[in-house]
């Protein structure tokens, strides 16, 4: 199972689609599956969602949906719904063999691809977000034995894991992309460090004064300043800080006519983050 884990977490660092079919495809390898369908808040509409999908006919469940959307008329989403979350579950537990039969979802989505057996893994339940792991066979393979059982739960906090750091780091990406957007729209100019003072970014009037030394200037790679009270100062700052990142604005002083603005007007006066 290690290998498959670190698939996994590598799926999550590439952030690429085809890691996360590799995945799926493994589990089916494993698991002699018709199909395995991993699913992070597609099914409930959530934000940052992920659906992956190995053999399993989506057309026909998109068709089914726009004929019967109610959540009633599918007894698998009912099991997902309803059924105990961290332990798998056979795709037939708790509805009557002759219910099964007749339902139209399962005459729709699964009789037309073979299904025929088959357990569900709910990862996560609530308001926001329902995450599984659904694992298809046909009738050759039958339903999973209880090894096979075990390692679907086993592996499925790993899963779990993974999706939820998915979540957080295209939350981050987003966030950072927001971050160069408001940094471009400041006219005045930012300067950007870590708590260290070595620069990240610089924008508008910041970037041209560090382009002109006139001021400010980088040394080995950290602010400094040409005023030597001034460039105390953000030693200090930048000592005292730590690792919060200090935001720096360009702006000049309230009675400065000088543009750029002179040493004093860069003495640090943000709030660390």
């Amino acid at each position: 199972m290690h290998d498959l884990i670190s698939n996994v977490y590598a799926a999550v660092a590439g952030d690429c689609d085809q890691g996360w079919q590799d995945v799926a495809a493994d589990l089916a390898d494993r698991l002699d599956a018709r199909s395995v369908v991993i699913d992070d808040g597609a099914i409930s509409g959530s934000a940052h969602q992920l659906l992956v999908n190995h053999g399993f006919e989506t057309d026909l469940v998109q068709r089914h949906f726009q004929e019967f959307p109610d959540i009633e008329s599918n007894i698998g989403v009912q099991s997902l719904f309803s059924g105990p979350v961290g332990t798998a579950f056979d795709i037939h537990c708790g509805i009557d063999r002759d219910v099964w039969h007749r339902d139209r979802s399962v005459a729709g989505i699964l009789t037309p691809q073979g299904i025929t057996d088959g357990s569900l893994l709910v990862m996560e339940r609530s308001k926001e977000r329902l995450s599984s792991l659904l694992v298809y066979r046909s009738d050759r393979a039958g339903p999973l034995h209880a090894r096979e059982v075990a390692f679907l739960e086993a592996f499925g906090p790993h899963l779990s894991s993974a999706t939820r750091l998915r979540r957080r780091l295209v939350e981050m990406a987003q966030r950072e992309r927001q971050s160069h957007l408001l940094l471009a729209e400041i006219s005045e100019g930012l300067v950007v460090t870590d708590g260290l003072g070595r620069i990240r970014s610089a924008t508008g009037a910041a970037a041209r004064a560090l382009a002109e030394e006139t001021s400010v200037y980088c040394s080995h790679g950290r602010l400094r300043a040409k005023d030597r009270e001034a460039d105390r100062v953000l030693r200090h700052r930048f000592h005292t800080a730590g690792n919060p990142t200090l935001r720096i604005p360009t702006k000049p002083a309230m009675h400065s006519k000088m543009k750029p603005a002179t040493c004093s007007d860069f003495i640090p006066a943000a709030v660390p983050i």
